[in-house]
């Protein structure tokens, strides 16, 4: 399995999870149902070619390092998934940004599969 097919699996599994609601799936956020409850979106960074009738550019988007997906719970708290295949590897800066993003008290992690993610945002989600 690709990364990008790994995170479409997560967030997929995630819309299917009464105690999560995806910012990224075109409906407005919504108010927390119970004290057990997070808001999830996917941060994209990259390069992206930006086309016109006589030019292409590329412009740079996000910041990068940061992982994947973001959750938010309802307390403030923030929290930080990067998924990774099996074999997939986690760069310099990936990794200078994790320990940064937990020295500011944000949850990271990275997972694996649609199980470490599930694992991960329950913990989160759970953690008081």
């Amino acid at each position: 399995m690709r990364e990008s097919e790994l995170l479409r699996a997560c967030m997929t599994w995630a819309r299917y999870q009464p105690w999560i609601h995806c910012l990224d799936s075109g409906e407005p956020p919504q108010e927390p149902r119970s004290d057990r409850f997070v808001s999830i979106l996917r941060y994209n960074a990259g390069t992206q070619i930006v086309s016109t009738a006589d030019s292409r550019r590329a412009i740079r988007v996000g910041v990068a390092g940061m992982p994947d997906i973001l959750m938010i719970r309802n307390d403030g708290l923030l929290g930080a998934i990067e998924l990774k295949t099996e074999k997939g590897k986690v760069s310099a800066r990936q990794l200078a940004m994790h320990v940064w993003l937990k020295k500011t008290g944000v949850h990271v992690a990275i997972c694996r599969s649609v199980a470490d993610f599930g694992r991960e945002a329950r913990v989160f989600v759970d953690s008081r």
